[in-house]
């Protein structure tokens, strides 16, 4: 059957169409939408399977698992190990800071107490010069005015000591001042030791001696922590100071003998306190405790205390003078 003439040939007489292949479709025919499959998956034992467990691996029955322990929380008598973790390192490295630690204590301890002797030395030295050697004796009784400026050097220092921590803590001024303190509080002791019979003052700085050895040896072995304190030892400081300054200026001089005795007493108490107090300062592991830096600071605290006890004990037994 012939096709029908076409728009342009029906019009158009001479019109000859264009030479190409008619073509017998849109698209191409398609063998398939997809191959053929064998199957979902490969058949067992073909050798795709997972690879087989290494010869080290024991399967374990399920009757003998242990059950899964999540960290942090643990049975009572335990020890629980974390895969990759091992507690013997940490164990080492919390030794080797502890250590550490502890070295830089005992070696500030022993500079502090080092330091305490040589200053304890230098008073004793003082107190023996004033009151052996009569010369120097009736020169340091009759001259009050070098008493006085003792005194004034020894309260400013110990108030720069105290407040000024970049002073304190700076080699050497720091010791250099220390070493100025020390001579001005043993030269205003040597004066008042003077004033006392010699076997007396010897008697009784041999008593603050052994009190004080018995206080720090106490103070370092007890579990009872003295520094938690501080703020009733400070209050006891300031009563006992508003006390005494009341009692020289009110109370008649023929009771002043009952008062000065109950006063020195008070006030040796309380500095064999300081003494315990500020001991547990320098070892450490209480409630409070002195950086290692502030070695003079500590050196001078037990000096003061020491030499306090042994005023008031001073004033509690070497009579009028």
């Amino acid at each position: 059957m012939a096709q029908p003439p076409s728009y342009e040939a029906s019009q158009n007489p001479g019109y000859q169409a264009p030479l190409y292949q008619p073509q017998d479709g849109a698209y191409p025919p398609q063998n398939g939408a997809y191959p053929p499959q064998n199957g979902a998956y490969p058949p067992p034992n073909t050798g795709m399977a997972y690879p087989p467990p290494t010869q080290g691996y024991q399967p374990v029955p399920a009757d003998q698992q242990q059950p899964y322990v999540y960290p942090g929380k643990q049975e009572p008598g335990v020890d629980v190990e974390y895969q990759g973790h091992s507690d013997d390192s940490d164990k080492q490295t919390m030794g080797i800071i502890s250590f550490d630690d502890k070295s830089i204590r005992l070696s500030f301890i022993r500079k502090v107490f080092s330091i305490l002797i040589l200053q304890m030395s230098v008073t004793l030295a003082f107190i023996a010069w004033f009151i052996f050697h009569e010369p120097t004796k009736v020169f340091v009784q009759n001259h009050v005015g070098m008493y006085i400026a003792g005194y004034v050097i020894f309260l400013v220092l110990y108030f720069v000591l105290v407040c000024c921590t970049s002073v304190a803590r700076r080699h050497p001024i720091n010791l250099v001042l220390l070493a100025i303190f020390t001579i001005s509080l043993s030269y205003m002791v040597a004066v008042i030791s003077s004033f006392h019979d010699t076997k007396i003052v010897l008697a009784l700085f041999g008593m603050t001696l052994l009190i004080s050895v018995g206080i720090i040896g106490f103070a370092s072995q007890t579990k009872y922590d003295f520094t938690k304190w501080a703020g009733v030892l400070f209050v006891c400081c300031f009563a006992l100071f508003i006390f005494g300054l009341f009692a020289a200026i009110l109370i008649p001089t023929g009771a002043m003998q009952g008062v000065r005795m109950v006063y020195a007493g008070l006030g040796a108490l309380l500095f064999m306190a300081f003494l315990a107090f500020d001991t547990q300062l320098i070892m450490g592991g209480k409630k409070y405790e002195i950086s290692p830096e502030d070695y003079v600071f500590a050196a001078m605290m037990l000096y003061v205390d020491i030499i306090y006890i042994f005023l008031y004990l001073l004033a509690l037994f070497g009579g009028n003078n």
